[in-house]
């Protein structure tokens, strides 16, 4: 909107808004990727005024927006006595519209939790949901995520205790039998939950 103390404003309730976020998920099955697309937060006067009209200016300039006000005299609008910290200030721009556009500079994507490993270095955008439909297994990658996922499941080792006849005591025979019909029914369960999250 072209209020850049409103864009200073987002950044601060996006970063506080984090923490709470953070603290109620465990980690293990949690994912949270988190941009900021949010460049616009520079809005005083430059300590200098222009070398060509001599006149003051914001070091944030927006390329469009509705900050555009053209003098007939001097060509610009002139800043000198302006509250530039004001809250409801409009930035100055170059094209007038109702609303600014974004640029099209990089911008951070922060990630946390499983899968977050996707989200590391200098990334292009069109990446970014493709890497969040891989991790949450839907979309074009769905195949391929399931596959890991039943890879993974079939590395798990179960170890269940042995339920063969010791001849010194009944008692152990029953209580092996006992333990492998557990583990026997833990490892259907699971088996079932593990179809239930492919489906």
């Amino acid at each position: 909107m072209s209020i850049g103390v409103s864009g200073i404003e987002y950044l601060t309730t996006t970063d506080l808004s984090i923490g709470p976020v953070l603290s109620v998920g465990n980690g293990t099955n949690d994912h949270y990727p988190v941009s900021y697309d949010v460049s616009n937060l520079i809005q005083r006067l430059d300590n200098k005024p222009s070398d060509v009209d001599n006149m003051p200016y914001t070091t944030l300039l927006y390329a469009n927006g509705p900050g555009y006000k053209r003098d007939l005299v001097t060509g610009r609008e002139n800043l000198t006595g302006t509250n530039t910290d004001d809250k409801n200030y409009v930035q100055q721009s170059a094209v007038p519209r109702k609303w600014d556009t974004h640029g099209g500079e990089d911008v951070p994507v922060y990630a946390h939790g499983p899968m977050a490993h996707l989200f590391r270095g200098v990334i292009e955008q069109t990446y970014v949901p493709h890497a969040m439909a891989y991790a949450a297994c839907i979309g074009p990658q769905r195949d391929d995520c399931e596959r890991r996922r039943r890879q993974a499941y079939q590395r798990q080792v179960i170890e269940c205790p042995s339920a063969h006849r010791d001849d010194s005591s009944g008692q152990r025979l029953l209580v092996s039998s006992v333990a492998f019909i557990w583990c026997f029914a833990w490892t259907l369960v699971e088996w079932w939950k593990f179809r239930a999250v492919l489906t």
